[in-house]
């Protein structure tokens, strides 16, 4: 009878805890908090910088609401990587109902988070 010995290798795999997100932005497609919805999250150890790709909603967000959990505000911009015309708002600003009020309207391909 012959024996047979079975050496296991186990790693350590680190728990990397999650923080929660710095900002969670909610847009949509129409104004009015109606049609399409995209839920964004913004965090300070990433980059500051979000760009919303085309077939998500680059260029057709119309209303947005956000949470911002620390001194950051969020800033709405025309470009992609936060380039072009933008729009800032501090973490107590009112969710914006309608972007054409800030002549952004359709306009938005990227979100980024600020420290104030």
């Amino acid at each position: 009878m012959k024996y047979f010995t079975l050496a296991l290798a186990v790693s350590a795999i680190p728990f990397v805890k999650r923080e929660d997100p710095s900002a969670v932005v909610e847009v949509f497609e129409h104004p009015g908090f109606q049609g399409y919805t995209m839920i964004i999250t913004l965090d300070n150890g990433e980059a500051k910088c979000k760009n919303i790709d085309k077939g998500e909603l680059q260029d057709a967000i119309s209303s947005a609401k956000w949470s911002v959990t620390d001194q950051s505000g969020i800033c709405f911009h025309e470009h992609r990587d936060c380039g072009g015309s933008s729009k800032c708002f501090d973490r107590n600003a009112l969710p914006i109902v309608d972007f054409r009020d800030q002549e952004l309207n359709d306009k938005i391909s990227s979100i980024s988070l600020y420290t104030i």
